[in-house]
């Protein structure tokens, strides 16, 4: 069984796959994924390179991460450029991975936060949503990240919203509380679906 986790910036969906992990399951992280793919050596940074230039390798050889982000957002014609470039190698990535997982055990979790917008969703026999009040996302990042409300509240307004993502969900938990509370939804949500 292939399922997915996902949730908005400071959901708690991290907390989630944590709890996970120490129960068990292997948990395959998106960021992960998408950071590999970026060393040097694998055939997408050797593209980035060749599309966006040699100026955006660091001087230790890898990616200037702050250069490209910086590029992207300015021009988002050559984030499209970039994402044509990334998807695919996340997607043969994300696949390969969760193969050799799926052979060796019976339930691996897939953790990524662009679940439902990437429609990497529809690859997953469950998924579960880590939802949170937009306000309580909101003083999360300013504790965690520091920062303006303002700030904080377009990153939370950058995303679907959890109202957008449930209807996606096989099963919602509620993150608004403390941690006990959550860690107990995680314990009944595991004993639904994993036998």
């Amino acid at each position: 069984m292939l399922i997915g986790l996902t949730g908005g910036i400071a959901s708690g969906k991290s907390t989630v796959a944590t709890m996970l992990r120490q129960k068990g399951l292997p948990v395959v992280d998106a960021d992960d994924i998408a950071q590999n793919v970026l060393k040097p050596g694998h055939p997408a940074y050797e593209e980035v390179l060749r599309n966006f230039g040699p100026e955006f390798a660091a001087e230790d050889g890898t990616l200037d991460r702050a250069r490209l982000r910086q590029e992207i957002f300015s021009f988002p014609e050559r984030r499209y450029q970039l994402n044509t470039i990334m998807h695919p190698a996340i997607a043969r990535e994300r696949k390969q991975r969760l193969q050799e997982l799926l052979a060796q055990h019976p339930v691996v979790i897939y953790d990524a936060a662009l679940l439902i917008e990437t429609g990497t969703y529809q690859e997953m026999d469950i998924v579960i949503l880590v939802a949170c009040e937009p306000s309580e996302q909101i003083n999360r990042i300013i504790e965690r990240d520091g920062g303006t409300r303002e700030a904080a509240s377009a990153a939370v307004n950058a995303q679907l919203s959890t109202q957008q993502r449930r209807p996606f969900a096989h099963f919602v938990l509620e993150n608004n509380g403390d941690l006990a509370a959550l860690q107990e939804q995680v314990n009944e949500l595991l004993g639904k679906i994993v036998h």
